[in-house]
């Protein structure tokens, strides 16, 4: 009993020193969050599956119903500098909140690729995390947000000098 537990305990030291080396030190997440109206969770995850793709992502992982989330593939850009590649990988959680309503909370991971020799080829890259790209995150809610945007109350017709000069020739 004793020697099963000298081994458990030795093997959960080997991993927490390994997963030190590797920097696995991704830092804290910081998210952007937004409110949307929708007729299903359905069209929720279909409208974030086209905004991760119309911003550049791959859908990667894809959609979790039963999680109610997206992880985004890596989207590298590649650069010749030590420390200006980087590569980002969007994470979206939706949940709802009542009928038709949902909160979004959408993250995009960041790393930089701190390759000296070979920056530009993707196998060589030493990938280090670093702060989340907020203004990504933003962007990515916003896509998303304008799907569901509300119908446009028009209200009253113009009136005064300019209705009668925007009005067309057959009003």
């Amino acid at each position: 009993m004793r020697m099963k537990l000298a081994i458990t305990l030795a093997t959960a030291t080997l991993l927490t020193a390994c997963a030190g080396l590797r920097g696995n030190d991704e830092p804290d997440p910081l998210w952007a969050s937004g409110l949307i109206e929708a007729p299903s969770e359905r069209v929720v995850r279909e409208m974030i599956t086209t905004a991760l793709r119309r911003v550049g992502f791959n859908i990667g992982t894809g959609m979790d119903p039963v999680q109610q989330m997206a992880v985004s593939g890596w989207k590298t850009s590649l650069h010749p500098f030590k420390g200006k590649g980087f590569r980002l990988q969007a994470e979206i959680q939706y949940a709802a909140l009542d009928a038709g309503r949902y909160s979004l909370d959408v993250r995009v991971r960041k790393q930089l690729n701190q390759a000296l020799s070979r920056p530009l080829d993707p196998g060589a890259a030493k990938w280090e995390w670093t702060e989340d790209d907020l203004s990504a995150a933003r962007v990515l809610l916003q896509h998303i947000r304008s799907a569901f945007a509300p119908a446009l109350d028009v209200g009253k017709p113009p009136r005064g000098p300019m209705a009668s000069r925007n009005a067309g020739p057959n009003s």
